[in-house]
């Protein structure tokens, strides 16, 4: 279920393979934030897009197959500018997943 961002919540810019929203978060977020959502927002936004299929991931995990979607999603012509494919969430991927219709977050 997506969750909706509050102030206190931060969206990990350069989010990248081996990130994970469970607790402890790695990396630590930034305080007054205690937990991520932003993984598992991330990964709700690109099944939403068509760029992950449910189920064939770790939920909250930022793992290859999340790598992989983010990919297809940076290098896609469907949502935008084409963006080097490198599987980070870079601060371009960010604003083309925001224009997208991806929730916009207070970000890091």
């Amino acid at each position: 279920m997506p969750h909706t961002p509050s102030p206190s919540d931060r969206f990990r810019i350069n989010m990248q393979l081996g990130y994970a929203s469970n607790s402890p978060a790695t990396p630590a977020p930034t305080p007054p934030a205690t937990s991520w959502w932003d993984v598992s927002d991330w990964q709700t936004f690109l099944v939403s897009m068509g760029c992950l299929a449910m189920g064939a991931y770790t939920d909250d995990q930022f793992g290859s197959t999340t790598k992989t979607a983010t990919i297809s999603f940076q290098v896609s012509t469907d949502f935008g500018a084409v963006l080097p494919g490198t599987g980070i969430v870079t601060q371009a991927t960010y604003d083309k997943a925001v224009a997208a219709g991806m929730t916009p977050y207070p970000h890091t």
